[in-house]
């Protein structure tokens, strides 16, 4: 990613409201169809391109918390702001597939949020996850959906593709994991959220999505309530379409 956006990450992630309610799908999400049990201290965790943290806090209530991430920069930033260690080994430098600094077979649940879309070879970056986990761990993951919603946000953030359902099912099962759930989701806010990109389009005008949005503070607190409504959603039915997908699976 451009380093304008990692910047971005550490500004918002704590308030904005697509960071924040993505944070509470994704947690219950992953206690619903995945592992993981809070106050399970022997749970082993790592989130494969933990970004600036936003997941990392949350996720040491759940066990044993591992993170990795390509830029130097944000590793650094994850070690003092999440394990007030500079030198810890919990955050380490490393990308998909092939410089991954942790052995294989190591951890009960793996988390790639926004993160496959990132890898030219997605296919290998899904066996490389698999390969992480422990025989019965879990894989909770996140993509972008849909080509059609490509825009200059998909540029700043260097995505190679956006995903529809049967092509990310297709890549995760062809890794050897067993699906246990996928489904789109920020259905809610999908036609605004089309319609906007294809503005910026017609305009040509490239930036960040959370920049723009981050611009209307007012409506921070309705927008998080929208999109974080469609956790208990997600527990009884697969949404159609939306913004990205959410998946998980099992070695």
């Amino acid at each position: 990613m451009e380093k304008q956006m990692y910047d971005e990450m550490r500004e918002q992630q704590d308030k904005h409201w697509w960071y924040c309610a993505k944070k509470e799908i994704v947690l219950d999400f992953a206690e619903t169809f995945g592992n993981l049990k809070k106050g399970n201290d022997q749970g082993s965790i790592i989130d494969v391109g933990c970004g600036m943290g936003l997941m990392l806090d949350s996720l040491k209530d759940y066990g044993e918390v591992y993170g990795v991430e390509m830029e130097e920069e944000a590793v650094e930033y994850c070690r003092i702001n999440t394990f007030n260690d500079a030198g810890s080994d919990r955050v380490m430098p490393g990308s998909l597939p092939d410089n991954i600094p942790f052995p294989d077979g190591r951890f009960d649940t793996v988390f790639a949020l926004d993160v496959l879309e990132h890898v030219e070879d997605d296919l290998a970056a899904a066996k490389k996850l698999h390969s992480l986990l422990k025989d019965g761990g879990s894989l909770i993951l996140t993509v972008p959906a849909h080509m059609s919603m490509w825009s200059g946000h998909d540029e700043l953030t260097h995505h190679f593709r956006r995903y529809e359902r049967d092509g990310l099912l297709k890549v995760i099962t062809d890794a050897g994991f067993k699906v246990k759930k996928c489904s789109y989701y920020n259905s809610r806010l999908f036609l605004p959220a089309y319609a906007v990109r294809k503005i910026k389009n017609l305009l040509k005008i490239k930036e960040s999505d959370i920049d723009v949005t981050s611009k209307v503070g007012f409506m921070n607190e309705p927008l998080k309530k929208i999109f974080a409504g469609e956790k208990n959603s997600l527990k009884k039915k697969d949404f159609k379409t939306g913004v990205s997908l959410i998946l998980a699976a099992e070695k």
